[in-house]
């Protein structure tokens, strides 16, 4: 067996690539194996002590970790849940009860009401008020667990999801903007994946000239309604040519075929 700083080392990567990778939910399972793997090395307790190896560990994470009694009341965290909540100092945030940060109460009546029935909350997304004033998003996992004087307490692992949260809401946004663009081209418009040469999108120009419904054309190859005889040789991804205003066939639903002029834009 690896001896302990190597493993606490690994573990550290680990966790943070997890984080990264946003899966939140191997987090907890990464600490419980590290603890297994203390209680199990044969070797002085002083030295390996489980308590201070996890606090190493909750210190140079990149997930938030608290911990606090039952009463909301915090006991100890970790600077990166410090810089989430909008802290300098674990002092400063001792001042505060954990129910104070609840962006919408009626989250922590549900979360502690899982926590009961459970033991355990994973991922449970909510509302937070920083301290600085701002209101983010969070996912948190929780275990309720029981110290050395067999007293219950809660440990929290805190991962901000806010700048995620935007980005998919920036995504959905531009992908209205797209579609409203699309659509409003009195053209038809096709946006093909290169490598598969499958259609990823298709606007209502196009689908009233192959006289077909949107669902039935996304994810089919595009010589099945454009350029047949090209199957296997695409000027584009096969030849490298550039195509501007070539004559090209188009087929429709009834099989007829029509002349178009193809134009293809590399995006």
């Amino acid at each position: 067996m690896s001896n302990l700083p190597d493993i606490l080392i690994q573990l550290k990567t680990e966790i943070n690539q997890l984080i990264q990778d946003k899966k939140y939910s191997k987090i907890l399972n990464k600490i419980d194996n590290l603890h297994k793997q203390i209680i199990h090395q044969e070797t002085s307790q002083e030295e390996y002590n489980s308590e201070y190896y996890c606090k190493k560990l909750f210190e140079h994470s990149l997930s938030g970790f608290g911990i606090a009694n039952l009463n909301g009341d915090i006991i100890d965290c970790n600077p990166a849940l410090l810089k989430i909540l909008g802290f300098d100092k674990l002092e400063s945030l001792k001042k505060h009860n954990i129910k104070e940060f609840y962006g919408d109460f009626s989250e922590r009546e549900k979360l502690i009401k899982e926590l009961n029935k459970n033991g355990y909350v994973k991922e449970f997304k909510i509302k937070v008020k920083t301290n600085d004033e701002r209101i983010i998003t969070a996912l948190v996992s929780v275990n309720l667990l029981k110290n050395e004087m067999q007293n219950p307490i809660v440990i929290v692992n805190f991962v901000d999801i806010s700048e995620q949260e935007r980005f998919e809401r920036d995504l959905i946004e531009n992908e209205k903007y797209l579609d409203l663009i699309l659509n409003s081209v009195n053209s038809g418009v096709l946006l093909i994946d290169p490598e598969t040469h499958e259609i990823a999108d298709v606007n209502r120009c196009a689908l009233k000239m192959l006289n077909y419904e949107k669902e039935e054309v996304i994810g089919k190859k595009c010589f099945q309604f454009i350029c047949p005889a090209e199957k296997g040789k695409c000027p584009i991804t096969d030849l490298n040519k550039k195509v501007e205003d070539s004559v090209r066939e188009l087929i429709t639903r009834e099989g007829e075929r029509r002349y178009i002029l193809k134009n293809v834009k590399e995006i």
